[in-house]
């Protein structure tokens, strides 16, 4: 779309009837999320507080996101908080309250929401919610303490894609909800790699900045080829 003054769209993910949501900010407006229609229409689905990077996660039916809110007593004391949208209703629930969670990512069947935790103590954890009622259903922390980045979901609902870091650098796991287990598909160093995303049911896609500039790579989850 054309517009007279600086306005951007960042993906978000799929929308009911094929369309696609889009969390659009510009000069002329309030950020909003779309959904943007086969027609190149669009039309405005919510409009939320200040969020993250990486806030938005959505199924299709559902649509997950972080909010930042700040303490109004005390300057540096603020909190993440996790939001609902049942895009067939309408109906939106905050589902938790005073809470450090990021990158929220909504499971296929619409059940639980996988986020990070970063505590007060700078430990970091994958924390599993229950969608309807922001309920704490497990959570779990990787090896050394790393910092738990871009979780994503596999469509059979158990086992979840994420980006770790710690004092060696940036690697990706795949993490089994039912094991409990965190096994390193990739080590990247001090290369940047982002965004995992699963295209297949045995092929993850993901950003990397190899030979000095960003381009989509593919591991093949059974040879373990990286193209």
């Amino acid at each position: 779309r054309e517009h007279k003054l600086f306005t951007n769209y960042r993906l978000i993910g799929p929308a009911p009837g094929g369309g696609l949501l889009a969390y659009k900010t510009g000069l002329a407006d309030i950020p909003e999320v779309v959904m943007l229609h086969s027609d190149g229409e669009e039309s405005l689905l919510l409009k939320t507080g200040f969020v993250f990077e990486d806030a938005f996660s959505s199924n299709g039916k559902s649509l997950v996101w972080s909010e930042y809110r700040r303490s109004a007593r005390w300057e540096h004391l603020s909190w993440s908080e996790i939001h609902h949208l049942d895009m067939l209703s309408g109906e939106v629930q905050k589902l938790t309250n005073r809470t450090r969670y990021f990158s929220p990512a909504i499971s296929p069947d619409g059940r639980l929401i996988a986020v990070r935790e970063t505590d007060l103590q700078d430990n970091h954890f994958l924390v599993l919610l229950d969608a309807l009622s922001g309920e704490v259903i497990d959570k779990f922390s990787a090896e050394n303490n790393a910092l738990i980045m871009s979780p994503a979901w596999h469509t059979d609902g158990n086992t979840i894609a994420l980006i770790a870091q710690d004092q060696e650098g940036k690697r990706i796991d795949l993490f089994d909800i039912q094991s409990g287990v965190f096994q390193t598909l990739l080590n990247s160093g001090q290369t940047e790699i982002a965004r995992p995303g699963f295209a297949t049911d045995r092929q993850l896609l993901f950003e990397a900045s190899y030979a000095g500039k960003n381009d989509i790579w593919a591991i093949d989850l059974d040879s373990g080829e990286i193209t």
